[in-house]
């Protein structure tokens, strides 16, 4: 879905490829576009409060922790 929202993909070629039919691709998509919009009005955010959200990439270490041995 993500390849014919992108324009990588036509709906034709994905169904072709997937077993699907051409209709059954673009329900699918309708559905899927309806479920997005349906998100973003109930939980409207704007990218500055989504970046305030964010949490800042931290070393690998800090979220790896060696495990403790006992001697």
């Amino acid at each position: 879905m993500i390849r014919i929202l992108k324009g990588e993909t036509t709906v034709v070629e994905a169904a072709r490829k997937h077993g699907f039919t051409g209709s059954q691709l673009e329900d699918s998509r309708h559905r899927f576009l309806a479920f997005v919009e349906d998100s973003r009005c109930r939980n409207p955010r704007n990218d500055e409060a989504l970046q305030n959200e964010m949490v800042p990439p931290q070393p690998l270490d800090v979220w790896i922790q060696p495990p403790k041995r006992s001697i």
